[in-house]
């Protein structure tokens, strides 16, 4: 059941998540390339194309590694999904070359993938420039994290989740996920299931907090704070229902 997913290792969850998140924003007739297929292609169930075996496969399938950009346009990539590391200010994406594609979503920017050992690893969304397939996704496609994270002139937060939460309006899924910063002398802020109080959290809080809210399913959420606006001690939310269509 992928609503067990939240008790596993962070980086199996990241990626059951990439993967229902793909299954709901991208076309089943669009190719998606990716490193490493496992999970994420499980639960995505649509056209990914492996970049994993140009690098551990037959010879005659590595020789495609040696123009990447090419295999990119050869497959009519859309998008690839996969992991950037830190390097400086910005992010890099192995799999292409430096000038060949723009990061365009950092879905958990507070949260490593965990692969990597370093732990600088990150989860991405990227965009070939060379592709022949149009863009089609927009910030509204993303729940949570950072646009264009290597663009100074387009990188923002994704707000999303976080003011759908705001509204009260947002009926109770799965799991909860807050980025949170309560300063050390305000009142504790309280997340609610209609009249209910599903968790509090106390005067200085921060960081990323996981919340279970199965048993309210069905139930409006929303977040109290008599220190003032939530929005200010919330930086980031991430509604999650791991409700996944059986094949």
């Amino acid at each position: 059941d992928p609503r067990e997913a939240f008790t596993e290792l962070p980086q199996k969850t990241q990626l059951v998540e990439l993967g229902i998140w793909a299954h709901e924003h991208i076309p089943a007739d669009v190719h998606i390339g990716i490193w490493d297929p496992g999970i994420v292609a499980w639960f995505a169930d649509r056209r990914l194309v492996s970049f994993d075996p140009l690098m551990n496969s037959l010879e005659y399938q590595r020789a495609d590694i040696a123009d990447p950009a090419g295999y990119v346009h050869k497959r009519r990539i859309a998008y690839m999904l996969g992991i950037a590391d830190r390097v400086g200010d910005r992010w890099r994406y192995v799999p292409l070359p430096p000038d060949g594609y723009d990061v365009v979503w950092l879905p958990y920017p507070d949260r490593a993938i965990g692969f990597g050992p370093l732990g600088h690893e990150r989860a991405v969304l990227v965009r070939p420039r060379n592709s022949p397939i149009a863009p089609f996704l927009g910030a509204e496609d993303f729940p949570c994290g950072v646009l264009y994270p290597n663009d100074p002139e387009r990188r923002r937060t994704i707000t999303r989740d976080r003011d759908r939460l705001l509204t009260g309006e947002v009926p109770a899924g799965d799991v909860v996920r807050l980025w949170l910063d309560v300063p050390p002398d305000a009142a504790a802020l309280e997340l609610r299931a209609d009249d209910a109080t599903v968790a509090t959290f106390a005067p200085g809080s921060r960081g990323f907090h996981g919340i279970d809210v199965r048993a309210f399913r069905g139930r409006k959420l929303s977040v109290r704070w008599p220190g003032g606006d939530p929005a200010n001690a919330i930086e980031q939310a991430h509604l999650v229902d791991y409700r996944w269509p059986t094949r």
